[in-house]
């Protein structure tokens, strides 16, 4: 559910739903079309040494750039997972 932009910042306000259980979330996204918006995500991972036999956790970094129409799915996406957390 889209609910409106602001005219000093130029957000759309995103309201995602849970039917079910009634619980809502929602964020501000930015409205501009033409922008790129830059995005980190961190994971760990873990890391085998053959010759040693060792393991060890390492974090990889991914900098990614969304356009406007991913960063809003990515948004609704998060919004999501929050209000349907209990059910998975």
């Amino acid at each position: 559910e889209l609910l409106g932009t602001t005219k000093k910042e130029e957000n759309l306000f995103v309201k995602v739903t849970n039917m079910l259980t009634g619980k809502n979330a929602q964020t501000a996204v930015a409205s501009d079309t033409t922008a790129v918006y830059p995005k980190v995500q961190e994971r760990k991972i873990l890391l085998h040494n053959p010759k040693s036999g060792t393991e060890r956790i390492a974090t990889a970094k991914s900098f990614i750039q969304d356009s406007f129409l991913r960063n809003l799915y990515r948004n609704v996406q998060d919004l999501t997972a929050k209000v349907t957390d209990n059910l998975l």
